[in-house]
């Protein structure tokens, strides 16, 4: 279905167009702490339609089930337990008792 792209895409124009009134209006740019949060933000309401869709047809929905019985595919796993802020594939099948 193309509408959760289209929202996404045409949302962010229209972000862009917000930001830009907005710095006209008051002369100051959307930024700092508030800019961030306001940022991550519109991103994280924006952004839901198109991963429901993603998770709900497609390959992102059919590789969760494959990183949840091998973790050792995924590189996420990989590169977190690198930077020692996780555990091991091995360490999560110990977990699982496999």
């Amino acid at each position: 279905m193309i509408f959760p792209y289209l929202f996404f895409y045409i949302g962010n124009g229209l972000a862009c167009i917000a930001e830009r009134a907005f710095r006209e209006v008051t002369g100051r740019r959307v930024g700092g702490v508030w800019g961030w949060i306001w940022t991550w933000a519109f991103l994280y309401v924006i952004s839901q339609p198109v991963v429901n869709e993603e998770y709900s047809s497609g390959w992102v929905g059919c590789m969760r089930d494959v990183f949840t019985k091998e973790p050792e595919k995924s590189m996420v796993i990989g590169l977190v337990h690198a930077l020692g802020w996780g555990p091991s594939p091995a360490e999560i099948y110990a977990q699982r008792g496999e």
